[in-house]
């Protein structure tokens, strides 16, 4: 499995995320999904309701609009990114316990520090977490 994503948009996450830190920044990965394969055609930046620096939460009248906007433009809501700050890429406890909820999602995680910005894509498959391989163009 992989996440298709252009570097463009991974820019665009890593700047979301240094310019909210030391919140938590979070936002909404449209695009599509072709066989085990997801595809970010967009990056749409959403407001973190919690304005926490260990969660997030997406305002969920934010999330219905973009879905609306996504199906009307033929594309899908296919995950999610949010930021770490300097605690790696990978899911957190919080991060698995809502992924379980949300299952065959991406979940793009943005790690920033001083020395740069790590990036990790997920998805539960099921009750088995799946690292899948950043796929950058």
């Amino acid at each position: 499995m992989r996440l298709l994503i252009s570097r463009p948009h991974l820019k665009k996450v890593e700047a979301d995320a240094r310019a909210r830190a030391p919140l938590e920044a979070c936002g909404i990965l449209v695009g599509k999904q072709k066989d085990h394969d997801f595809e970010v055609l967009d990056v749409i930046k959403t407001s973190n309701v919690m304005e926490s620096p260990t969660r997030f939460e997406i305002d969920p009248e934010e999330l219905y609009r973009v879905m609306k906007s996504a199906e009307a433009n033929g594309l899908d809501v296919i995950g999610f990114y949010h930021s770490h700050l300097g605690y790696g890429a990978g899911p957190s406890v919080v991060d698995l316990d809502r992924m379980k909820f949300l299952p065959n999602l991406v979940w793009l995680i943005c790690d920033i520090s001083a020395e740069g910005a790590n990036f990790g894509a997920f998805s539960m498959r099921g009750d088995k977490l799946v690292e899948l391989e950043l796929a950058v163009a």
